[in-house]
């Protein structure tokens, strides 16, 4: 076998054993919209917002954070 598909093997292999221990972002993305509607039909579009903006909030504090940007 070459080096270069000894390297391609041994970096799927990397990349096998990531994708099982980790949840897909679209899986993830999905599982928050189906939260969000459990949310407005249990609490009302309103609180559906809250929760929204603060997760978008979360979200922006922690991109700023790792990029050294505002607080």
């Amino acid at each position: 076998m070459s080096g270069r598909r000894l390297r391609v093997d041994r970096l799927e292999a990397v990349r096998a054993a990531w994708a099982a221990e980790h949840v897909p972002l679209a899986d993830l993305l999905a599982l928050l919209r189906e939260v969000l509607a459990v949310v407005e039909q249990e609490a009302g579009p309103g609180a559906a917002g809250q929760v929204a903006g603060r997760m978008v909030a979360a979200k922006l504090q922690q991109v700023n954070r790792l990029s050294g940007g505002q607080p």
